[in-house]
């Protein structure tokens, strides 16, 4: 009986995806059950290492709907979560990564004689349901392997569940799943739960930062100790980008606090952020990292880190470092007007409309003169543009704009109704300087109404004849 392995001799590695498909659907695979089903396998094994025409192709058989199903062998492979399954894993790098210890469900099952289908997802579904009774703590016992297996599927079945793949999406479920694989030190579940727990917006009623934060330290501290989670071998930095993101998370967690702003530890923010920041650069870790360095006034270390978050796009980073260069920290840290533009400029490209800081700072610079010639028009765009930021509009934008409107200096027309339109939006905004201008706008209104109410002297009609009493009065 011809086997898979011969039929795939001699056919060029990138064609190997394509050359059992063309198996499967042909009419001779009926006499073959046994080769059927290997070739089912096949994909599966290539669509768990990474292969994305294996995936595509498992999604499309799977599925059932664009080939004919006529014979017994079709009938029971056809699965639609599973199909759901290799469609999303083709853009999902994390689902993609929690399907790997499912090599070694279907490698075993290609060790027997496979005269029946084999239903991956009943497969997952299976191992995840199973109990599993405590070993005592630190013991690895003869059911080691299982229990890892065990825990691997019931992270699967959680993320499915979170995801809505292949399962119903059921929040309360994928939790229980993520807690029994947490339970069984599977990192990747301890994680999931710690981010769940610290997100107040999306899982409210699980919210709990303090246990969040402890599940995060557990992970952090289990660097060189922790046991693999999966029997497979681990890639070599797995262990280390585990680390890497709790550890971005609490230095997060205590530079940012609860919801309230409470239990922030800026000592622990910077230890953790300038470990993560020196190691993989991220960009968030270097700009918690600048930002505490500036609190200390330590403003040139600041900068650099800063810099480094800036460079990446990081809008905090650059609207920090346009406030430090525009306003300067004296003595250390004196103004740089063009190294301000240059950050303004970048944090006025910031997807979707800019940073508003910046925008004001642009409609200064262009407007005195600082760092670049002054333009009238371009101070009132980038003014306009901070003053329309939908969700925090600038108040001292809105000042200035009325400003140009109230005084109609630099060739800039003057018109008092539009300038007190602007200075009334700032106002709304508690901006104090709005409020007094508005004040005195109105003391200035009234003065004019009272003196145009005033009555006014009428003159006496002037005829020749008064000349001549006039003079006759000055000779008497």
């Amino acid at each position: 009986m011809t086997s898979l392995q011969q039929l795939l001799d001699g056919v060029s590695p990138e064609l190997h995806s394509h050359k059992v498909l063309e198996l499967i659907k042909s009419s001779d695979i009926s006499s073959n059950p046994s080769l059927f089903y290997h070739a089912i396998q096949y994909l599966r094994i290539k669509a768990i290492k990474g292969d994305v025409d294996a995936k595509l192709k498992l999604s499309t058989l799977l599925d059932g709907d664009s080939i004919p199903i006529n014979g017994l062998l079709w009938q029971p492979i056809v699965d639609h979560r599973e199909a759901d399954l290799w469609s999303k894993t083709v853009f999902d790098r994390r689902l993609a990564t929690a399907i790997a210890p499912c090599l070694a469900l279907v490698e075993a099952d290609v060790l027997l004689s496979q005269t029946t289908p084999f239903r991956l997802m009943d497969k997952v579904l299976t191992f995840a349901d199973q109990s599993t009774p405590p070993s005592p703590e630190g013991e690895l016992t003869s059911d080691s392997k299982q229990l890892a297996t065990v825990a691997n599927m019931a992270y699967l079945v959680g993320l499915l569940s979170l995801k809505g793949i292949a399962l119903p999406k059921d929040t309360d479920q994928a939790i229980r799943y993520f807690n029994k694989a947490s339970s069984l030190d599977h990192d990747e579940a301890t994680y999931q739960l710690a981010v769940m727990m610290d997100d107040a917006y999306n899982y409210p009623d699980m919210y709990d930062h303090q246990r969040s934060v402890t599940l995060f330290e557990q992970l952090v501290s289990r660097r060189g100790k922790r046991r693999s989670s999966n029997h497979m071998p681990a890639p070599p930095n797995a262990n280390h980008q585990l680390e890497a993101r709790a550890a971005v998370r609490l230095a997060r967690a205590y530079f940012e606090g609860d919801q309230q702003g409470d239990h922030r530890d800026m000592d622990k923010a910077y230890r953790y952020a300038r470990k993560v920041a020196e190691h993989s650069g991220e960009k968030y870790c270097q700009y918690i990292v600048g930002d505490i360095l500036l609190q200390k006034n330590d403003v040139h270390q600041a900068v650099f880190w800063l810099t480094q978050a800036g460079q990446q796009g990081f809008p905090l980073a650059i609207e920090t470092l346009a406030r430090v260069h525009f306003e300067g920290v004296p003595p250390e840290f004196k103004k740089d007007h063009a190294a301000a533009h240059e950050w303004c400029i970048k944090g006025d490209e910031i997807w979707p409309s800019g940073i508003g800081y910046c925008q004001t700072v642009l409609g200064d610079c262009y407007r005195q003169g600082l760092g670049v010639p002054k333009d009238q028009l371009k101070s009132f765009e980038y003014y306009q543009k901070a003053a329309s930021q939908q969700d925090s509009p600038q108040n001292y934008a809105l000042f200035q704009l009325a400003e140009m409107f109230y005084h109609g200096d630099d060739n800039w027309i003057q018109n008092i109704p539009v300038a007190k339109d602007y200075y009334q939006a700032a106002a709304k905004g508690q901006y104090e300087p709005a409020k007094q201008r508005l004040q005195q706008i109105e003391q200035d209104e009234r003065q004019q109404l009272e003196l145009e109410r005033m009555p006014k002297k009428q003159a006496k009609p002037w005829s020749l004849m008064s000349l001549f009493i006039g003079r006759r009065r000055v000779h008497a």
